[in-house]
């Protein structure tokens, strides 16, 4: 096999490393957010996606960058050289990720605290088979990635070290040794694993948020997406995204359910939804 073809193929390994989700067509996620962001939304018929360092914990985003280097040690990189910075920087400076968080679950106070205005929000459900899964529906070159939370270092680490161990090998074989482009293939091999490193850590936080049962949209700018700029973050101007996948608007505890339902419809109405085809219940 040609060095070229290995690369080729440890590329799209690493692009699998954080696919790992799978809908269920007759289940919902569930996006936590205020009213008033709730009238964004059902306005624009799009969603808002955050700057990653600006999530409400901007540390979680690095929770699994501390075991990096073990790993690569592990394995046979030097943690020291210029390899795990070129990683870290190409986070860091080369790519903005933006991300969109949905649960499981809608039944936990916890939730509502947190990220339903403390019981005044609501809780929108989408069903798993979004619209933007099917590239045709979106008028980007990418389409946005989702995927499931992974609490705890430990399945990180299983495939981070997997990886790095195929880059070693694909360095040291023949194929590689004779090629005449090492040193363009090797770039790519770092771009790659950067990118799933990048992905990953994404995907991953500590145990003590299981709680949550997170869903993520994860969108990456530059040759990745394409899409809407606003100043809090990237919005999909898609309106079947919204108008085909939600199922059911959950109202927050703290509401008075005869007035906010009212409050709601009107504002389905005045939108062009159908408040028929929309489940209104409260928590």
């Amino acid at each position: 096999m040609e060095a070229e073809e290995l690369v080729s193929q440890y590329k799209e390994k690493c692009f699998k490393s954080y696919e790992n989700f799978e809908p269920q067509s007759h289940r919902e996620m569930f996006h936590f957010t205020s009213f008033d962001n709730l009238k964004k939304i059902l306005s624009s018929k799009s969603l808002l996606h955050t700057k990653s360092n600006e999530l409400n914990d901007s540390l979680e985003i690095k929770y699994s960058l501390q075991y990096l280097s073990d790993i690569l040690d592990k394995v046979g990189f030097d943690s020291s050289n210029d390899f795990l910075k070129q990683m870290i920087e190409r986070y860091f400076e080369g790519i903005e990720i933006y991300v969109t968080c949905f649960s499981k679950k809608v039944d936990d106070l916890n939730l509502w605290r947190l990220y339903g205005d403390n019981g005044l929000g609501v809780s929108l459900g989408f069903s798993q088979n979004l619209p933007f899964q099917n590239e045709t529906n979106m008028k980007i070159p990418n389409i946005p990635i989702l995927t499931h939370v992974i609490y705890g270092e430990e399945v990180f680490k299983k495939k981070i070290s997997k990886l790095a161990k195929r880059a070693l090998t694909i360095i040291n074989s023949q194929p590689f040794k004779s090629s005449s482009h090492q040193e363009e293939f090797k770039l790519e091999l770092v771009k790659s694993l950067s990118l799933a490193v990048i992905m990953n850590t994404l995907n991953t936080k500590h145990k003590h948020f299981s709680i949550e049962e997170e869903i993520r949209s994860i969108l990456l700018q530059g040759k990745y997406a394409w899409c809407s700029y606003n100043s809090n973050g990237w919005y999909f101007d898609e309106s079947e995204f919204i108008t085909i996948a939600l199922r059911s608007i959950t109202l927050g505890p703290a509401h008075n359910k005869v007035r906010s339902t009212i409050n709601l419809e009107a504002l389905l109405a005045s939108n062009g939804f159908d408040s028929n085809n929309i489940e209104i219940k409260q928590f």
